[in-house]
């Protein structure tokens, strides 16, 4: 693969403080724009292929086929699929399916490999000999793959406006209460249209409560406890560009008859039930989608034990709200953006198409989705030694644990940040 990508951020901000009488308020607003160009493309050969069965015929797929995998300029990467076979005498093998299993009988009978596979035929069936080495291998499809991404001269991007408002209100000499709301409204956009608007007042709203008494009345201790709710933002750059249509993703996919593709090959029968061109157009999106939320409980104390040493210990519960995930009923051919687990209202449209399945989550042959679930609980102890004396000690000790069906933002089987787009997904209907 070669990518040339260009990324920007821009980013201003206003923040205010006013002192009125027992009451500190503090209010702001944020203004970012995460811009993205990419021209991602393959490094190998361009290929072009016949296409004797019509799987790329539209009237064979129900509809026009905007990119055709029967022409793959960008050039393509090739993947021979084979399946392990193991010989149990001078003339069978045991293989782990059946149709492994027709296709190394026609090769020991007569030299055929599997049907389409013409790259696969020998001039005479196998020997004895040949069948005595372990394991074998079948030759099970030849898949073949021209991805490209490309802006072009124009740019996604993704906006933020954020607003916020606190009152720390000063209830007596030792009690102190914190309130407060902030909102993050989100557009992504593709390089001619808006893709998804996440502009909904009450989605956007992240209630913040806190409580601060000073136990000891002269400032050396204090209990303290905090509910909020997180907005995870911006909203990937890759929605943009995956899903958000625009041409911008074209990813052609097909099965041929040859090992490694070679030139003349053809495309086999039964490609377009599951290849094809996938994301050449913009994945749907639930009318009634949400912004991704995290919920946050907090309580602790903290004490001046001797001069400037102070000790501290909080408790720490972090559970998943909403989630924006690709889903499919029809286990991967078509994909929809939406939140998991998230019944839409009764008598309203809903899901990419406004029909009922989506709306009641309640199709019979698949079931429903299950909601995202995280939940991070955790205890912490901290020692901290202000500035006196030329030096100046903070430590703290962590003891958590986070389970969940969600990994989040960051994936740690592959250690990277996870982006939500088409064939990535974590939700199929269950």
């Amino acid at each position: 693969m070669i990518s040339n990508q260009d990324r920007d951020r821009w980013e201003t901000a206003a923040r205010l403080q006013k002192i009125w009488g027992s009451h500190t308020i503090k209010f702001g607003f944020e203004y970012s724009e995460n811009s993205y160009k990419i021209f991602t493309r393959s490094s190998g050969p361009a290929r072009t292929f016949g296409d004797p069965n019509g799987e790329e015929n539209p009237a064979n797929v129900g509809g026009p086929v905007p990119f055709p995998a029967t022409n793959m300029p960008g050039g393509v990467r090739i993947t021979n699929n084979f399946g392990v076979c193991i010989p149990t005498s001078a003339t069978a093998a045991q293989c782990p399916t059946s149709a492994l299993t027709n296709n190394l009988n026609a090769l020991i009978t007569a030299g055929q490999g599997p049907t389409g596979l013409t790259g696969a035929t020998l001039n005479a069936g196998l020997t004895a000999a040949q069948l005595s080495l372990n394991p074998i291998l079948v030759l099970s499809s030849v898949r073949v793959r021209d991805f490209l991404l490309n802006t072009g001269d124009g740019t996604t991007s993704t906006k933020l406006e954020s607003f916020y408002f606190q009152d720390d209100y000063k209830i007596s000499r030792t009690v102190q209460l914190n309130i407060g709301g902030r909102w993050d409204y989100q557009q992504a956009y593709g390089t001619n249209t808006t893709y998804i608007k996440l502009n909904n007042w009450f989605d956007n709203l992240q209630p913040r409560i806190g409580l601060i008494w000073d136990f000891t009345g002269k400032g050396k201790g204090k209990i303290f406890a905090n509910v909020a709710r997180f907005l995870e933002t911006p909203i990937p750059l890759d929605i943009n560009v995956r899903a958000g249509g625009d041409e911008i993703q074209l990813d052609r996919n097909a099965n041929v008859n040859f090992l490694n593709a070679a030139a003349g090959t053809t495309i086999t029968a039964g490609t377009a039930s599951g290849l094809g061109c996938l994301g050449c157009e913009a994945t749907p999106v639930d009318q009634h989608l949400k912004p991704q939320t995290v919920n946050e409980f907090t309580a602790g104390v903290e004490y001046q034990v001797y001069k400037n040493w102070t000790l501290g210990f909080r408790g720490i519960y972090r559970t998943q709200g909403s989630v924006i995930e690709d889903g499919s009923f029809d286990d991967g051919a078509h994909y929809f953006l939406f939140n998991p687990g998230e019944q839409i209202p009764p008598g309203t449209e809903g899901g990419p198409t406004g029909n009922t399945e989506f709306k009641a989550c309640n199709n019979p042959t698949i079931g429903c989705f299950g909601r995202a679930r995280r939940f991070y609980r955790a205890l912490e102890f901290t020692a901290t030694k202000r500035f006196a004396n030329d030096y100046q000690i903070v430590a703290s000790y962590v003891f958590s644990s986070l389970i969940g069906n969600y990994e989040g933002l960051f994936r740690m089987t592959t250690a990277r940040r996870i982006r939500t787009s088409r064939r990535c997904s974590t939700y199929r209907a269950c």
